[in-house]
């Protein structure tokens, strides 16, 4: 999936339904657990961020803010912040 040397960070999209082994948060931060992991995704409800970040990632952006939230998201976790889209349904 990932080839040698690894990437800093890996932006990736989140389909929904999948069971957690075969969730895209979850394969990467068990496989590559060095790689921070940003998750682009439409769902916005506060069980799925909070799936996503039970798997180790780094940030959370909803698809209709990557515009605005994308770049700042990828300098967060570079300085080892996390980073949530602010428009995500219970996150504080």
């Amino acid at each position: 999936m990932l080839g040698d040397p690894q990437p800093d960070v890996v932006v990736a999209d989140l389909s929904l339904p999948s069971p957690t082994e075969k969730n895209i948060a979850w394969v990467l931060k068990t496989n590559f657990p060095k790689v921070k992991v940003i998750i682009l995704s439409v769902h916005d409800e506060k069980a799925v961020l909070d799936d996503v970040m039970a798997a180790g990632v780094e940030g959370f952006v909803l698809k209709h803010r990557a515009v605005i939230d994308l770049i700042p998201a990828i300098r967060g976790v570079m300085q080892g912040c996390k980073y949530i889209s602010p428009d995500v349904n219970g996150a504080s």
